[in-house]
């Protein structure tokens, strides 16, 4: 592997990148908790990761998540 490969770049082999992808996703969806997000929760970290992987930067998941969570709000305050 050339030294300027970083490891999220295309440079990996990509079985081993999606591997760490679903990981990443089914860690970010635990830290979430075992209750009724963990499904969504487990859905945008993997959609997170793609846009990660396609962009090779953390900042458009991190706007996946923030959308995400702005959505569960919006959605939370029409049912009070």
């Amino acid at each position: 592997r050339p030294r300027s490969c970083r490891p999220s770049s295309s440079c990996t082999t990509s079985s081993h990148r999606v591997t760490q992808d679903e990981n990443g996703s089914l860690i970010f969806a635990l830290a979430h908790g075992i209750n009724p997000a963990f499904v969504t929760a487990l859905v945008v970290g993997l959609i997170a990761a793609e846009v990660r992987r396609r962009s090779d930067s953390i900042w458009p998941g991190v706007l996946v998540h923030v959308v995400n969570n702005l959505v569960g709000q919006l959605i939370a305050l029409a049912v009070l």
